[in-house]
């Protein structure tokens, strides 16, 4: 059974685990500042939109305390919401902020893209073992 010295214990160690979570929201804050720093200077810098999101997302990433690791979807709003609460302080890099979220039918036709060179490329394979096998069947 509980004693009464236990009961006062539980309001303090809910309050504990509280604050936990309210402190890891404030350093997850601050990732996303690092994180939208390096997207944006990478982005204006002349990057490619992939190796700048890498970059960020890493950073994001990284920043974040805790078991739970930011999604990807999650760091991309977290880039946009700062831009967006700091306009002026990212003037240049509101252009590339549709980048982050793609078109679904660009999207699309990248993966079939990438579908036919990995067809053409397992094509070619296949011609080249042909030839060696018939090289030297006499």
């Amino acid at each position: 059974m509980l004693k009464k010295r236990n009961l006062v214990f539980i309001p303090f160690a809910i309050g504990f685990l509280t604050s936990i979570g309210f402190f890891g929201s404030t350093a997850a804050l601050a990732g996303a500042g690092i994180g939208v720093d390096i997207y944006c200077l990478m982005r204006e810098g002349g990057n490619s939109h992939e190796s700048s999101w890498r970059a960020a997302y890493e950073s994001i990433k990284n920043q974040k305390p805790g078991i739970f690791k930011t999604s990807p979807r999650q760091a991309a709003a977290m880039i946009i919401e700062s831009v967006v609460r700091e306009p002026a302080k990212y003037n240049n890099c509101v252009g590339y902020l549709g980048d982050l979220y793609p078109n679904e039918l660009e999207i699309q036709k990248q993966i079939q893209a990438e579908v036919e060179a990995e067809v053409e490329a397992e094509e070619q394979d296949e011609d080249d073992k042909g030839y060696i096998e018939e090289r030297y069947s006499y």
